[in-house]
This record gives structure tokens, C-alpha cells and sequence, in this order.
């Protein structure tokens, strides 16, 4: 029974933003560090092109959210549609759980996602909090066959993934819930930063929501920071740590955001200037890897270039499955030769 001694424990919209805000909620289900008023590739669907954008609605006076297939709408909304939940109700249930609300259902609802509570997680090797409550937490085993054939596909060495912080995992916790486990048809790897953050990564999956999960960003969790020499002759800007990896196996020194389309702290730049005389980047050989490029050159006055397309390759860990180690790193060579000799 609803009465007013218990009203302001009910799980409703209200009660819910009065213990947590829409961008937190955003935030904690969009493995993705976005900027509001920025467009993204949609963790609703799998898109070709970033098309997926959280703005705020001075009408509404909160924030929502576009998809440019047609679905709109605020928070609530986005979480129902992305659990695929029939009800906005299955959706508060999930924030509620999430976050450790402790808010009482109004009604007995059909709940689809109720993962089981671990009992003991005391041999957990590593955990990992950001700000809104998300814990990730990893129990990691020793590289299999199977991984090591899977990284050495890129030519990356089971000594590099140790350099790099790379663990293959043997189940991943999210605040303290049983979220994922390894098996030999979706492998899961986990990046370690040093300050203590997770980006775990599922090769295998199809879906942008299934193949990540992180409470990383570029301010202290920049891919490769931590493995780079004092100083340097070149530095190149990617994509990936898996990119960093394959340009770390050539010599080469490199560093990513998370993700194409992400932008780089000034100040970081800056302190990269001091201690590298070239900065190139090499992002994707598409559509949205290109406009990249543009927009990185016109905000940090940073050259860059791309995989040629008489490859076929979308990146450089691309063009060595393709063609083999031997030809990418001497397609490097020749890139940076050539944009050395151009700017003298």
C-alpha cells in the first residue's frame, strides 16, 4: 500500500532524479565519454556513420536524447529502448538496481534483466569505480592458445600485451553482479590504466553496446600514455590500443583516445609538443575517419593521413591481417618519410 509515510521511498521518475541526475544515467549506460550537443555512433544500434546525439531540451528543461533513425526521447526512455524493455516501469527497475537506489516497486513487474548477486568476490584481481557508481571488476587467467593466436594475428606479442596492461578475462563484475563471462566464441580482454580504470573489449561481438564496457576517459586514461618514452623524434595520434599496439610492435610510439571522434585535452597536447618534434595522427580509411583527420589538423594544426585504399585496409591492425607485418610497417615508413620531408 502507497501511503504517505512511505511516498518518498516509491521507486518513480521523481524519486529517482531526486538521488541521481539524467546525465549520470546517460553516462553510466553509454560506454562512450560524449560531450552533450556532440553526435556519436549510437549504442542503440549498430551505424555506419556517427548519428546518435544527447542535447538539451530548453522546452522540456532536461536533457534528451535523437537517434537519426527516428527514436527520440529523454532518459527513461533511452533505457527501456535500450534493454529492450516493454514498459518505462522494466527501465526504472533497472536504474533502481544499478545505481543501489533502494526504492520500493509501485507494481510487480516482469523484470528481464536480474543477473545473479556473487556471494564471495574475494579473489577478484582488479576493481575499478568512476564518479556515477560504476564498478567494474575483473577476474582475469593466463592468456590461452586461442588468445595468443588472436593477438598474434596483429603481430602483437604476449610481451607487448603485458607492457600494455592487456589481461584476458575470466569474468567481468559490474557493481559487484556477475556481468559477462569468457567463452571460446566471445573472448573478453581487459585494458588496465594506471589509475585504475577498465576498458574491457569482446573482439567477437558485433553490437558497439556488447563488444565494450568502460569507466575510462581521455583525461587520465589516454591509450598509450603511460608506455611512452620520455622523448621522442615522432608520435602518432590513432584510434585504438589495439593500433598502438601494432605501431609499438614497429618501433613506432603512438597514443589513442577512446574512440574515433574523441578529442584530446589541449594541455596534453601541448605537454606531447615539448617532448615529441612530430605529431602525425592516422586515424580510419572511411567516411568518418577522414572528416576526423580534418577536424583534428583544423582544432591542433596536427597532419594526418590514412591507410591508402589501394589496400583495402580500414586501419593499420587491418593491413597487417591483410597483407602481412613486413608491408605495414614499411607503408609507415614511407608515410613518415614523406610527411618529414614535407615539413622541412
Amino acid at each position: 500500500m502507497i501511503t504517505t509515510s512511505n511516498i518518498g521511498n516509491i521507486l518513480s521518475i521523481e524519486n529517482i532524479r531526486k538521488l541521481v541526475n539524467d546525465e549520470q544515467i546517460f553516462r553510466y549506460y553509454i560506454d562512450y565519454d560524449f560531450k552533450v550537443g556532440d553526435i556519436f555512433h549510437s549504442p542503440l544500434r549498430k551505424d555506419k556513420n556517427p548519428s546518435f546525439g544527447i542535447y538539451y531540451n530548453k522546452h522540456y528543461n532536461k536533457l534528451m536524447f535523437n537517434d537519426y533513425n527516428g527514436t527520440g526521447g529523454d532518459v527513461f526512455t533511452f533505457v527501456q529502448k535500450l534493454f529492450s524493455f516493454n514498459t518505462i516501469t522494466e527501465g526504472l527497475n533497472q536504474i533502481n538496481q544499478d545505481f543501489d537506489l533502494n526504492l520500493t516497486p509501485q507494481y510487480n513487474t516482469n523484470f528481464k534483466v536480474q543477473p545473479a548477486n556473487i556471494k564471495n568476490i574475494s579473489s577478484l584481481k582488479i576493481t575499478s569505480e568512476d564518479d556515477f557508481k560504476k564498478v567494474l571488476q575483473i577476474e582475469v587467467q593466463p592468456f590461452s592458445q586461442e588468445d595468443i593466436k588472436y593477438w598474434n594475428q596483429f603481430h602483437i606479442s604476449e610481451t607487448t600485451l603485458r607492457k600494455f596492461k592487456v589481461y584476458s578475462v575470466k569474468k567481468l563484475f559490474r557493481n559487484k553482479i556477475l556481468n559477462r563471462v569468457y567463452n571460446d566464441l566471445s573472448p573478453m580482454y581487459g585494458y588496465l590504466f594506471n589509475s585504475g580504470n577498465i576498458k574491457i573489449y569482446r573482439p567477437l561481438e558485433e553490437s558497439r553496446f556488447e563488444k565494450w564496457r568502460s569507466n575510462c576517459n581521455n583525461d587520465t586514461d589516454l591509450q598509450g600514455y603511460a608506455q611512452l618514452p620520455l622523448m621522442g623524434e615522432l608520435l602518432i595520434i590513432t584510434k585504438s590500443l589495439k593500433d598502438v599496439m601494432c605501431l609499438y610492435e614497429m618501433g613506432i610510439p603512438s597514443i589513442a583516445p577512446h574512440g574515433e571522434g574523441q578529442y584530446i585535452d589541449i594541455n596534453i597536447l601541448k605537454e606531447l609538443q615539448t617532448r615529441f618534434t612530430t605529431i602525425l595522427s592516422l586515424f580510419d580509411n572511411d567516411d568518418a575517419g577522414k572528416k576526423y583527420t580534418i577536424k583534428f589538423y583544423e582544432n591542433y594544426n596536427i597532419i594526418g593521413f590514412t591507410i591508402n585504399d589501394d589496400f583495402k585496409s580500414k586501419d593499420i591492425s587491418d593491413l597487417i591481417v591483410k597483407t602481412n607485418f613486413n608491408i605495414a610497417k614499411q607503408f609507415m615508413k614511407d608515410e613518415i618519410d614523406k610527411h618529414k620531408k614535407n615539413r622541412n
